[in-house]
């Protein structure tokens, strides 16, 4: 999810907590991660916090997962909403521990009854996948509606409009599907989005087609490797679709996304060839 992605104003407030904390407790001018062990070690759950985000990330020091999770655990344990979530993402994707979706699932849980935002997305996908818990549409849906009222939570806003497209505990609703997607498009450059943006504008399901739109999605997905992008970015390329037609720009697209798997591309490939 994005919060692995710790952007400049995160990072602006952590190293601001972390000032605060040595200020207030006279230890400005010496080590800053044994400074804050110093505090931590006396039970301050926000000096637990910062060392926990601090080694989960690796500011100050080296990344250390085991280490992270220990500070973060003793923080989430003292109710620290954003050290549930933390800790929950650490059980989630098994850093410094083995995987544990159902901890992952009662620390997501827990930060969520206190509007961590982020822990809402967590839980808004372990719903609709069914990991650590009973799969629930309705339930995934609402808590997609909580996490992406977060400006940069892709994930969360991704899942909100795929819902809306599919009608997915929510009643269909196109427009809604394309604002949520979008905003994952444009502001996370979330590929999943971008490619499903350009699948839409493409296939014209829910808004009339747009070839240009459609182009300018798909190329975007494709650059991060998405090989259905690539297929469709083909199809265009050779029959000449919103852009010039080229077939050999086709026919290098469909090669590349045959050798990363992609069964269509292997299947288009020999079809185009023999059309020729």
């Amino acid at each position: 999810m994005c919060n692995r992605i710790m952007g400049k104003t995160i990072i602006t407030i952590l190293v601001f907590n972390i000032m605060v904390l040595l200020s207030v407790y006279g230890n400005g001018n010496v080590d800053i991660v044994k400074s804050l062990e110093s505090i931590a070690n006396k039970g301050n759950t926000n000096a637990q916090l910062d060392l926990g985000v601090i080694y989960f990330y690796g500011i100050y020091t080296s990344q250390d997962y085991k280490k992270a999770l220990s500070w973060l655990e003793k923080a989430a344990k003292n109710g620290s909403a954003e050290a549930q979530q933390y800790t929950g993402e650490c059980y989630y994707d098994g850093l410094g521990t083995e995987k544990n979706n159902e901890k992952a699932f009662d620390l997501f849980e827990k930060s969520a009854m206190q509007n961590n935002k982020s822990a809402c997305g967590y839980l808004a996908e372990m719903y609709y996948t069914g990991e650590g818990t009973a799969k629930d549409y309705k339930k995934a849906f609402d808590f997609a509606k909580k996490a992406s009222k977060q400006s940069l939570n892709g994930k969360a806003q991704f899942l909100l409009g795929y819902m809306y497209f599919k009608g997915e505990g929510t009643t269909k609703d196109y427009n809604k599907a394309i604002y949520w997607v979008t905003k994952a498009a444009e502001q996370s450059w979330l590929a999943d989005a971008q490619l499903l943006l350009g699948t839409i504008y493409y296939k014209g399901e829910g808004v009339p087609q747009n070839n240009k739109l459609a182009l300018r999605y798909l190329d975007a997905a494709a650059m991060q490797e998405k090989t259905e992008a690539l297929v469709l970015l083909a199809k265009m390329y050779y029959k000449g679709e919103g852009l010039p037609q080229d077939k050999t720009v086709s026919m290098f697209l469909l090669k590349k996304a045959a050798k990363s798997g992609n069964k269509k591309a292997k299947t288009l490939y020999k079809e185009y060839r023999l059309d020729k």
